[in-house]
């Protein structure tokens, strides 16, 4: 099924009694029937060098829980929003593939050194969404 999104978006994927369900922004827009193999889920970088990952955009951190959660837990989750703790880096190398990206969670003014010793400044602006 596809449903188009926009702007912040919360996407969630249960797994029920070993049949996936996916939830967007606490809708549940789809199911599958249960597999014949084990699930294992787990959060790493390996997943992304294999290419498993095909989104396109930025994304915060993705978060496992130990727990299925309910309707009711997902939609609180929505309603909560995503927000960032203080304490969190300005920047985060975000790892694709054999490349990596960097995503600026403020706007400011940027100086890195390539590898070969080239200064570089990225102005970093908010940008409309419309």
């Amino acid at each position: 099924m596809e449903k188009p999104i926009s702007g912040w978006s919360h996407i969630c994927l249960v797994y029920r009694e070993g049949a996936p369900h996916i939830y967007i922004n606490g809708e549940h827009i789809a199911y599958k029937t249960k597999s014949l193999q084990t699930i294992h889920p787990g959060l790493n970088f390996t997943t992304l060098k294999e290419g498993a990952s095909y989104y396109n955009g930025d994304m915060s951190v993705p978060v496992l829980f130990s727990k299925v959660l309910s309707d009711k837990e997902i939609s609180q989750l929505v309603a909560k929003g995503y927000t960032r703790n203080t304490d969190e880096r300005i920047l985060d190398w975000i790892p694709y593939a054999d490349t990596r990206s960097l995503l600026a969670w403020s706007d400011g003014n940027y100086e890195f050194v390539t590898s070969d010793g080239i200064k570089r400044e990225v102005k970093v602006e908010k940008q409309e969404v419309r």
